[in-house]
């Protein structure tokens, strides 16, 4: 309860009711104010966003600490954190828009592909490549011969194999993209517990490590070729 002490003439009624009428609206708007809290304290889904929000800061900060002392933190030591994964996306996103080269025979297939994806639109760097290489692909002329339209190179244009390697380091930046936003961005876990619930959210956590797993297998099989 909000209680006002206001020195006034007792013999003024005006003031007197006016103070009556201004107490009588505070204390209405104290308690609209508390119900919002409880309302607000009631709801566990905002219960969970604090308390996750809060650890995650307070690891944040455990983690600057170590390295601010000693160099580095637990975390490098025993895992990779986001840090470190994000910068290893980055360099595989940038690979994928400048290598030219694969390699020989490639096969090892990461990216799942549907029947007839050699059709496709061939990878950026792939088409770009055997567009300077062997020009535009005429897609239609008129009646004198001059170009109508040209076709953008497909993956069987350009070669199977380079545009299958060029989209498999862009699928491995992609799925360790998607894994440090699924594990270390507190909004999104929360969001997704609160619109799918937590056995939902652990069902498609599984999943995704599973395939980010798989995506890292791939990597050290092609260290080598990659080596940035």
């Amino acid at each position: 309860m909000i209680t006002i002490t206001i020195l006034v003439r007792l013999t003024d009624g005006r003031i007197m009711t006016n103070i009556i009428n201004a107490t009588a609206k505070l204390t209405a708007k104290a308690k609209l104010t508390a119900n919002k809290i409880k309302y607000k304290i009631d709801d566990s889904s905002t219960i969970n966003r604090i308390t996750y929000s809060l650890n995650s800061k307070i690891h944040k900060v455990r983690m600057a600490s170590q390295r601010a002392v000693k160099g580095y933190d637990e975390q490098q030591v025993y895992d990779f954190g986001d840090s470190e994964l994000k910068l290893i996306a980055s360099k595989l996103h940038k690979f994928a828009l400048e290598t030219i080269g694969y390699p020989d025979g490639y096969n090892d297939y990461l990216k799942p592909h549907e029947d007839g994806w050699e059709k496709t639109i061939a990878p950026f760097k792939a088409a770009e490549a055997y567009t300077e290489e062997h020009g535009h692909i005429i897609a239609d002329k008129d009646k004198d011969g001059k170009p109508l339209a040209i076709q953008i190179p497909t993956c069987e244009n350009v070669g199977i194999e380079y545009s299958a390697w060029l989209e498999d380091i862009e699928y491995a930046a992609s799925v360790i993209d998607e894994y440090i936003d699924y594990n270390y961005n507190s909004d999104r876990i929360i969001n997704t517990i609160d619109m799918f619930g937590k056995d939902e959210y652990k069902r498609r956590a599984d999943m995704l490590d599973k395939e980010f797993q798989r995506t890292w297998a791939w990597l050290g099989r092609h260290i080598m070729e990659i080596w940035f």
